[in-house]
């Protein structure tokens, strides 16, 4: 039971079931790291978009709203701060994953 979980998992996570390839009988490496970058990318560009418009409103709460409040200021430069940590992170895995399909030719 357990190695028939497993190979659906891997059919799920391989080849689109639009391909040619009807079946998990055509499964190679290959495409199962094509998917797991794809993957990986799309969240990397929605966390990426996050974090900009986490750092557009620390930006905004920092002018506009704080109004000389230092708890307000303080908070809304913690905001900005963790928006850019995580901006720098996205980029980060960003660029390992070039590397990585870089260095592995996929």
């Amino acid at each position: 039971m357990e190695n028939k979980i497993k190979k659906h998992l891997l059919y799920a996570l391989s080849c689109p079931p639009l391909s040619n390839a009807i079946g998990p009988q055509n499964l190679d490496f290959k495409c199962l790291v094509y998917n797991i970058i794809g993957y990986i990318q799309q969240i990397v560009v929605v966390i990426f978009a996050m974090s900009v418009l986490i750092i557009i409103w620390g930006i905004f709460k920092y002018i506009f709203l704080a109004q000389g409040d230092e708890k307000q200021i303080d908070e809304s430069k913690n905001v900005m701060f963790w928006g850019i940590v995580g901006l720098f992170v996205m980029v980060s895995v960003w660029g390992l994953v070039k590397v990585l399909v870089g260095t592995f030719g996929f």
